[in-house]
């Protein structure tokens, strides 16, 4: 815990707040920060002010019996004393670990953290004799958990020919041979797809004819979709400028195909 030191010489005392430290501060100065308005009298904290005008200036006397904890037997002189002590009874008690590890007596909140930890004890080992990984030690409880997830939970079964596998990637991938497959209509063109849209897509981007064509003059740009028609078109009211469809930039070779260009070149030197 951090500690304030009192800056005065000869004083040694120590705080835990620096709010705490200020209040110890002002009494060596001799300020009192809370002045009562009715009369001359100040104070160091707010708290004391308003038990002075609740007492002097409003006739609310002081308790004369003290008040007394429940859990501790220990009394109060104010009922704000009581509350504050009774707030730190409750935290010590929510921290209070109850389930006691029988092996290393590590202690923990709930049951659930206490039986996760029990099975480190165990070295996270499968304990089903069929299983392919019985002897294979899983490093943590989320390797062992879904190790248990993928083979032995109950199997999945294909509604088509109704093979059944263990893991679920695997149907979703065996599931997909049942589909049918769209091939593409342009001469020359092989490709197939599993949906329809996807195949829709392929000849609007590597058949499709550019419809829109731009209406400046000297400009011979063309474009497949509309919307990159209505970007050339604020291009050309921003810039003012008009560039050849020919001289247009083009995007950078990713770094390998670079690097096996340059070993080609390498090779015929």
């Amino acid at each position: 815990m951090v500690k304030h030191l009192c800056p005065f010489e000869n004083c040694s005392s120590t705080f835990s707040r620096p709010s705490r430290l200020l209040i110890h501060i002002q009494r060596h100065q001799g300020i009192k920060g809370f002045q009562c308005t009715q009369c001359d009298r100040g104070y160091h904290r707010r708290q004391h002010l308003k038990r002075h005008v609740a007492e002097a200036h409003q006739n609310q006397l002081r308790l004369e019996q003290l008040l007394t904890c429940n859990h501790c037997e220990r009394q109060f002189k104010t009922a704000w004393g009581l509350r504050r002590h009774q707030i730190k009874i409750k935290r010590q008690k929510a921290n209070i670990r109850l389930h006691c590890c029988e092996i290393c007596n590590r202690k923990f909140l709930n049951s659930v953290d206490l039986g996760r930890h029990s099975l480190k004890h165990e070295s996270f080992k499968c304990v089903h004799p069929s299983c392919p990984l019985l002897k294979h030690q899983f490093i943590s409880w989320k390797f062992y958990n879904q190790h248990m997830i993928d083979y032995h939970s109950e199997p999945f079964e294909c509604e088509h020919c109704g093979e059944k596998f263990i893991i679920k990637s695997k149907i979703r991938s065996h599931v997909k041979e049942h589909m049918p497959k769209f091939n593409c209509t342009q001469p020359g063109c092989h490709s197939t797809f599993d949906f329809a849209k996807n195949l829709v897509k392929h000849i609007q981007v590597g058949h499709g004819e550019r419809t829109y064509k731009c209406n400046i003059i000297g400009c011979d740009w063309t474009f497949k979709y509309k919307i990159c028609f209505e970007r050339h078109i604020k291009a050309h009211q921003q810039n003012k400028k008009i560039f050849p469809m020919a001289n247009r930039i083009h995007k950078k070779e990713p770094k390998f195909l670079m690097a096996t260009k340059l070993a080609k070149l390498a090779l015929k030197i």
